[in-house]
């Protein structure tokens, strides 16, 4: 796999690439850990809102993942939507990304969507239930029969582990939406290194990929566990003592 292109080098390509397959493109909008965390991303994944009316919606998606991948030289993930198309959790990603074509309306769409939702109020609470749901995971992984189904149960309960991680720095932060990109260099140290490693190995290398050591398994559930629990102790204590 190529490694990755430069952020505007990149913007370039993507654009490029989708013109070139759909001149009825709006705009589209790079989002995902291409954004966050570029130095760890291993593929793309991009939002195309386009105008363009097609009763062949598959083909144009397959002819938009194509184009891209032979672009950028990597693989490329596409949500293809129309304008006003509901975009549920897919809101939170949007806005934060990177615009990629166009002037941005997609963001605008994303904008208008999460605050008619009510926005995101997040919580201590929230972060500890995270913690709740990934030892439920894991101790359903323990009971599974079949490698793949509990490889999966475990790949949730690391994730999960993550979140509860990255609830706790946004409430200490003091952050009203879900922007997370940057938040270890908003934290202080030595979190910021915890927190980008959480992002590392947590969230990306066991949640995202499921590289999870299968020498010890049960080790590294329990290593992390700790340091997250650690971790959200550390700034609820540090947040409400305000």
């Amino acid at each position: 796999m190529a490694a990755l292109a430069t952020p505007a080098r990149l913007r370039q390509r993507l654009a490029a690439a989708i013109a070139a397959v759909d001149p009825g493109a709006r705009d589209a909008v790079l989002i995902g850990s291409a954004v966050y965390a570029p130095e760890l991303a291993k593929d793309y994944d991009v939002v195309v809102t386009t105008e363009t009316a097609s009763d062949d919606r598959d083909g144009l998606w397959s002819m938009l993942v194509d184009a891209l991948e032979k672009s950028v030289g990597n693989r490329v993930d596409v949500v293809l939507r129309q304008p006003g198309d509901r975009m549920g959790q897919l809101a939170l990603g949007i806005l934060a990304g990177q615009v990629v074509l166009g002037g941005g309306l997609t963001v605008a769409e994303a904008r208008s969507f999460y605050e008619e939702a009510g926005g995101v109020a997040h919580s201590f609470d929230e972060a500890e239930s995270c913690i709740r749901v990934a030892d439920r995971n894991w101790q359903l992984a323990a009971s599974e029969q079949l490698a793949q189904d509990r490889r999966r149960l475990q790949m949730v309960a690391f994730d999960e582990l993550f979140h509860a991680a990255r609830i706790a720095a946004l409430c200490h932060l003091g952050r009203d939406d879900d922007r997370w990109g940057g938040v270890d260099r908003a934290l202080p140290k030595p979190f910021g290194t915890e927190f980008k490693q959480m992002i590392a190995v947590l969230h990306m290398r066991y949640g995202y990929e499921g590289t999870i050591p299968t020498d010890r398994e049960a080790n590294e559930y329990q290593s992390w566990r700790q340091r997250v629990v650690a971790f959200v102790a550390h700034f609820r204590e540090l947040t409400e003592s305000r």
